[in-house]
């Protein structure tokens, strides 16, 4: 199964979004906070991470994807607007 990640740092928790693997296949949201766990990834491993796949026979994790790290831009003074007069 895989499993979307999504990090909330102002509420700090982790989202985890997927569906699960036939034969019982469904959707899925569930929260992760700290201290907590969800397939053997811990709350700070999960929060490293975009997303997570599972082998459909053990549910162990067989391959994760890191989260991309963005890097807030620093607009130019030339493309701010000018204050109004």
């Amino acid at each position: 199964m895989r499993v979307i990640c999504a990090f909330d740092v102002e509420k700090q928790q982790v989202s985890l979004m997927g569906r699960t693997d036939p034969p019982d296949s469904g959707d899925f949201l569930i929260t992760v906070r700290p201290g907590e766990s969800y397939c053997g990834l811990t709350y700070d491993q999960l929060a490293q991470l975009a997303s997570f796949e599972t082998d459909p026979v053990s549910g162990n994790v067989v391959s994760t994807s890191p989260a991309s790290q963005r890097v807030p831009l620093a607009i130019p003074d030339w493309l701010r607007k000018s204050p109004q007069k």
